[in-house]
């Protein structure tokens, strides 16, 4: 195959660009009525000039928010997988008791005697505090 030369004529050869009649003589009084324009702008409030920052901070805290949530949100989805977690406070005493020893005129002694009024500090008591103020009961039983 034969290549064709490939030549410009006069008509592509001219510059197809040009200037307006007057452009560069009028440019240096386009420029300075246009920096004169700016310098006229009233300037930024303090509320228009932290607008961008509020923004940043808003966006910011809806993401820990969002975070935090999330989070607490799976922690309460997500089952005990821990087999010496008990379900509940009241499988938490049930597992701390010792039924063994338990008879029913011991227990009937303890409830009725004067004796719990000597401003003493129980283990329920104790127990009852630390479920009261949410503390995890997996924490309660490591204490024993």
């Amino acid at each position: 195959m034969k290549k064709k030369n490939f030549t410009l004529t006069d008509e592509f050869r001219r510059n197809a660009f040009t200037t307006p009649d007057g452009y560069f003589e009028s440019l240096s009084v386009r420029i300075i009525e246009t920096v004169a324009a700016a310098k006229r702008q009233p300037p930024l409030s303090w509320r228009q000039a932290l607008r961008p920052q509020m923004a940043f901070a808003a966006g910011f805290v809806a993401l820990v928010i969002a975070g935090y949530g999330g989070v607490r949100l799976l922690d309460s989805l997500s089952p005990a997988t821990d087999p010496a977690v008990p379900a509940s406070l009241e499988d938490f005493y049930a597992a701390s008791l010792d039924m063994k020893h338990l008879n029913e005129e011991t227990a009937l002694h303890v409830i009725h005697s004067d004796e719990t009024n000597d401003h003493s500090v129980n283990t329920e008591d104790i127990i009852n505090y630390l479920a009261s103020t949410r503390m995890s009961l997996a924490d309660i039983a490591s204490l024993e």
